[in-house]
């Protein structure tokens, strides 16, 4: 009981940080909700301002520079976006916020969904403290302002990713207690007429139905942010490679960057692991329930039952619990080897322009010849 009131205390407050960094729209607030809206709108106007005083300052951008810049505008421009599609999507979340709470009475060990989270969330507040705290130890660089600007807007991006992981989570031991549930179905004796009873049957096929409006409903709820997020933290990942390697090699910088660098990977690197692993797994329970029905055929049994058998096999294999980015591509582990085999191309392309610069950098101009009459 006592972890029980623990776990609903921690997602209440972890739900509560969502809202302020406006990922997430919690009706009960009611009129509340709208000021970290107007909030981060004033936000981004002043970090805008600011952004477009300190370019001025650096009129002669390199390789570095433009990567720092590409990713403030990448990063403030995603928390835009999110933070639009959230309050658009307000009453779609409602719907599946009443949706999952619905799932949490049906999931009896929520001990697991707790702990999961928890080892998502755990590194990502241990890394962006120590990046924090370093950023403050260490001697101001010409990139400060642009760090402390985007942070706010990072931290929001990710916050979203947990969010949704959470939600996918949830879901999927929702599908596991019904998958053991019809495990335990098939595992009675069927021989002769005797079989699960035609209301087994239905009430299964009714449980498959809402689990599929549960994933269709959060596909539409995170699609358009999960498109936005993928892309901004695809290229997160790709500027700190670059960094960790180029201060690696050029050994210019103090070796605490190259710990930032490797914390910020380690983050994002466990981020998109875990969440593309769990939606992995939610195709994976649909395709083991689909294998479980024809256990469930009975030939002496009644052409309804059988009939009703058929129907939800067929049901599995055109209705299975597929994760979506706004139908742009499917969260799952090839996706996760696609994005860090296009990280390793692009990183070696930056490579090169980081060498093909000091190259130029180090290559003397030549004199102008003067002539004499």
């Amino acid at each position: 009981m006592q972890l029980l009131s623990g776990s609903v205390l921690a997602r209440e407050l972890f739900h509560l940080v969502l809202c302020l960094f406006g990922v997430r729209w919690n009706a009960r607030l009611h009129r509340l909700q709208f000021v970290p809206f107007a909030l981060w709108l004033c936000w981004f106007v002043v970090i805008w301002l600011g952004a477009a005083r300190n370019i001025t300052l650096f009129p002669d951008c390199k390789l570095e520079c433009l990567i720092a810049l590409s990713m403030f505008v990448t990063v403030t421009l995603a928390h835009g976006i999110i933070l639009l599609d959230t309050f658009l999507q307000r009453r779609t979340h409602r719907q599946l916020e009443l949706r999952l709470d619905v799932s949490r009475l049906e999931v009896q060990n929520q001990r697991h969904v707790l702990l999961r989270v928890s080892g998502v969330v755990v590194p990502f507040l241990v890394v962006h403290s120590l990046i924090v705290w370093s950023k403050i130890g260490l001697a101001s660089q010409w990139y400060t302002p642009i760090f402390w600007f985007a942070s706010p807007s990072d931290w929001g991006v990710q916050l979203k990713m947990i969010a949704f992981l959470s939600d996918v989570l949830l879901a999927n031991e929702r599908v596991l207690c019904v998958q053991q549930s019809l495990k335990q179905l098939t595992r009675q004796p069927n021989h002769g007429r005797q079989s699960p009873s035609v209301v087994s049957v239905i009430r299964f096929k009714e449980m498959y139905r809402e689990l599929h409006h549960l994933f269709v409903q959060l596909n539409f709820a995170y699609g358009s942010s999960l498109l936005i997020i993928f892309i901004v933290l695809f290229f997160n990942f790709l500027f700190n490679s670059f960094w960790l390697v180029r201060h690696t090699l050029t050994r210019l910088k103090s070796p605490v960057y190259i710990y930032i660098h490797l914390g910020c990977l380690l983050n994002l690197g466990l981020l998109l692991s875990a969440t593309c692993w769990h939606c992995q797994q939610s195709f994976n329970h649909s395709r083991q329930i689909g294998c479980l029905i024809p256990k469930l055929v009975n030939p002496m049994g009644s052409k309804r039952y059988n009939d009703l058998v058929s129907e939800f096999l067929l049901q599995t294999l055109h209705q299975r619990f597929v994760v979506t980015a706004k139908d742009f591509f499917s969260l799952n582990l090839h996706l996760l080897s696609s994005m860090f085999a296009a990280v390793v191309t692009y990183l070696v392309i930056l490579i090169q322009f980081m060498f093909a610069e000091k190259s130029s950098q180090a290559t003397p101009r030549p004199e102008k010849m003067t002539t004499n009459d």
